[in-house]
């Protein structure tokens, strides 16, 4: 959308929501990662182990409850300004379809979608695909909310200022399988096209 990291902050991130169903996977792939941190220890630098998806096609879900927010994302989801990626420069993805539609609230207590949990609700697995790779049910710490959140700008470059978090959400995802809900407290919609029971957050 060609914005400052301001305006993601500012303006979209209390008028969206989001859920993403894995249709298919071509495999998982480990590396390890290097990156540069603000403190001394190790001569300012880390390495982390990063567990990605190979050739992915996820189905996402965007609720949007702002109508001109709504437009701006669809127009831009349709024709992008820029190379779209899921935030890495090797993380490039290639945007299929784009509509706009209402989904049915639904009571089952069956999800298809990733969703946020905590410690109100517990689930387990349920409908395993026989003979297929299955990714059992992972909770992926996302961290939403920071202290000074945006970066800094000097001389038109973008400098990272050093941020506290304090909002963490815990995203469940999983592939090839449903999830059944056994301490209910999610509202879920159903995408009737797809049979997909989903949970935004």
């Amino acid at each position: 959308m060609d914005k400052w990291e301001r305006y993601f902050y500012e303006t979209l991130q209390d008028k969206v929501d989001v859920c993403v169903v894995i249709e298919s996977l071509g495999g998982t792939v480990k590396d390890l990662w290097w990156y540069k941190t603000l403190e001394n220890k190790n001569r300012g630098k880390s390495v982390i182990r990063r567990e990605r998806n190979f050739c992915p096609i996820y189905r996402i879900y965007l609720q949007i409850t702002d109508e001109l927010v709504r437009n701006k994302i669809f127009q831009v989801l349709q024709s992008p300004q820029n190379t779209p990626s899921l935030g890495q420069d090797d993380e490039i993805i290639h945007i299929t379809e784009v509509t706009q539609q209402s989904l049915e609230i639904w009571t089952q207590t069956v999800l298809h979608s990733s969703f946020a949990t905590d410690d109100a609700i517990s689930f387990r697995m349920k409908d395993i695909d026989i003979g297929k790779q299955v990714i059992a049910p992972t909770i992926h710490r996302v961290y939403t909310r920071f202290t000074n959140p945006f970066s800094s700008k000097t001389d038109n470059i973008q400098k990272r200022d050093y941020r506290e978090v304090i909002e963490e959400k815990d995203i469940v995802e999983f592939y090839n399988t449903s999830i059944q809900i056994i301490h209910w407290s999610l509202k879920t919609f159903m995408d009737s096209q797809y049979w997909y029971n989903v949970s935004f957050y």
